[in-house]
């Protein structure tokens, strides 16, 4: 059955209060008791003073007949006569009082009943007297008279009313009884009602006090920081503090289970705060290392693009010959030497643009791919960024749930709400990491997306470099093969030299094409760099972040280690 607290509290005060009840009812009784007893003395003592007036009426009876027989005249003698029988009406009322006035025992009815006898057998006897009277003398009346015994009369009221003084002083003696019965139980009542009061005050004060104190001792250790969340609080009472202590338990409990799934959510944070920090060190090794690749390809560009313009000024000088050869064909042989000359010259600079195109073709293949893999590792990176979002929107969550949990606690949730309050913190400071690494990672992506753009540019436009260059040492075989010929074909100079002159005019627009294509392959190799630079920035920025985040996580785990689950 459940008794709550407001009911024990309603028992105990019923038991005391039934206890005064008792007393109170038992007071009365005696108080009941004492009052009839008062009231029987009362009226004892007024049939004592009606007996007291019985006495002097008869006394008077017996002095108001010896005074009419006494009487000289006629007129004392109806005086006194008509005080005697005046005096005997009256005597007769105050004993029908006596008898009707309340309650007699036995040995009353037996005293008022001699009186009664006794004063009958007077009055018969002063009756007869008084009957005599007129025929006898003053003094044989008198005599008579005198010889009637009043004491008789006088003995059995003074016996009835020694029976009254005894009654009295019984009574009297039963009401000092009753009086000290009734002080020493109501001293006993008191201090018995006392005793058992101070013990229900007790028992009650201990059974609601304790429970209390043991929620007070939990709350102050999880309040200090060195909270037991294995131990709970053992209270069978089916009352309030029972229902505190099964509250509270079940709150340590969700609070045990929150504070493991922190733990394992910080370890994972740990976790992947320590892969991101590994994986933005290997991609800042591969952006150190495309960097270096875009430095060297930058130089060779220049390179190339220096000896464009060589190749260009021979070109240019080789063109010159040959119109001068058109216009003296005089010094064809000489001209043709140094045309065959030049064109060897020629044929081996555009084998060597071949190659070092074919080479940066290669190297622009190779950035390519190490574009590509590094755009793979930024998904990755963002795919860990998405993970400490969800971490950090679960930690906040778990934060605020905490934070209601210690909202219902009240004042002994405070010291719990600091630490949700930190958690909330560390969560807000985990997604705006989280944020930050997801933006970095979104321009890394965006960064390597232009320069897969470029790059793919760039290969089709070293493709068709290295076709025009192809081209060009074609014309410069036929070309030397022309100069091998005109010895033996001078009829055909003229057509062969015109046909160089618009080779050589062909070749030039190749070469400066090439060039521009070199010229804008630099500078697409400059602008890979800077942004392999600025992507290098970017992973040591996300690299900070982690390392920060794994500080967190740590700070995080310090705080739940204060705990015991």
């Amino acid at each position: 059955m459940r008794f709550t607290i407001r009911s024990k509290l309603l028992l105990g005060f019923l038991a005391v209060s039934l206890l005064f009840l008792i007393a109170i009812g038992c007071n009365m009784l005696i108080q009941t008791k004492v009052n009839s007893l008062s009231n029987g003395i009362l009226y004892n003592e007024n049939e004592q003073s009606v007996l007291q007036k019985l006495s002097y009426l008869v006394r008077s009876t017996n002095a108001d007949g010896a005074w009419y027989l006494m009487s000289s005249t006629d007129e004392g003698k109806k005086k006194y006569l008509s005080l005697y029988e005046k005096d005997v009406q009256e005597v007769s009322d105050q004993l029908t009082i006596i008898i009707k006035s309340h309650y007699h025992d036995s040995g009353e009815l037996s005293a008022i009943t001699t009186f009664d006898m006794e004063w009958n057998k007077y009055l018969k006897q002063i009756d007869a007297v008084f009957t005599k009277y007129p025929s006898q003398t003053t003094q044989n009346a008198q005599a008579q008279y005198i010889a009637v015994p009043l004491e008789p009369v006088l003995n059995s009221l003074n016996s009835y009313t020694d029976k009254l003084s005894k009654v009295i002083a019984e009574q009297e003696k039963e009401i000092t009884s009753f009086n000290s019965f009734a002080n020493r139980f109501n001293i006993s009542v008191i201090v018995v009602t006392f005793l058992i009061a101070i013990s229900l005050a007790l028992i009650l004060s201990k059974r609601i006090v304790k429970p209390v104190l043991q929620v007070n001792q939990q709350l102050r250790q999880i309040a200090e920081g060195e909270g037991d969340l294995t131990k709970h609080i053992l209270v069978t009472t089916k009352d309030e503090i029972g229902d505190l202590a099964l509250y509270f338990n079940q709150m340590i409990n969700n609070l045990r289970m929150m504070i493991q799934h922190v733990g394992s959510t910080a370890d994972q944070v740990a976790a992947s705060s320590e892969q991101l920090t590994v994986s933005s060190e290997q991609s800042n090794l591969a952006t150190e290392h495309i960097a270096q690749i875009m430095q060297t390809i930058a130089s060779g560009s220049e390179k190339q693009a220096a000896c464009l313009h060589d190749s260009l000024a021979t070109i240019n000088d080789m063109s010159r010959s040959v119109h001068e050869m058109a216009s003296n064909i005089q010094d064809v042989s000489t001209a043709s030497n140094q045309s065959s000359d030049i064109a060897s010259i020629g044929n081996e600079t555009i084998q060597t643009a071949i190659r070092q195109m074919n080479s940066i073709e290669l190297s622009i293949q190779r950035l390519a791919n190490i574009i590509k893999n590094l755009g793979e590792r930024s998904h990755e990176i963002d795919q860990i960024a998405s993970v400490i979002t969800g971490i950090s929107s679960q930690t906040h969550l778990l934060a605020l749930n905490a934070a209601i949990e210690a909202a219902r606690a009240g004042e002994q949730g405070k010291g719990f709400a600091a630490v949700a309050e930190e958690v909330k913190k560390l969560a807000e400071q985990s997604d705006g990491s989280a944020k930050q690494i997801t933006e970095l990672v979104h321009t890394i992506l965006t960064d390597t997306s232009h320069a897969m753009s470029s790059m793919d540019v760039s290969l089709k436009e070293v493709n068709e470099g290295t076709m025009v260059i192809d081209q060009a040492g074609k014309a410069f075989g036929k070309i030397q093969l022309s100069v091998y010929q005109v010895s033996g074909q001078i009829q055909e100079v003229s057509a062969a030299i015109e046909e160089m002159a618009a080779s050589a005019d062909e070749a030039v627009n190749s070469i400066q094409i090439v060039k521009r294509l070199s010229e804008e392959t630099a500078a697409g190799t400059q602008t890979v760099s800077s942004a392999s630079q600025e992507q290098q920035a970017s992973m040591e920025e996300l690299s900070s972040s982690a390392s920060y985040l794994a500080r967190m996580a740590e700070q995080l785990q310090m705080l739940i280690t204060k705990f015991k689950v």
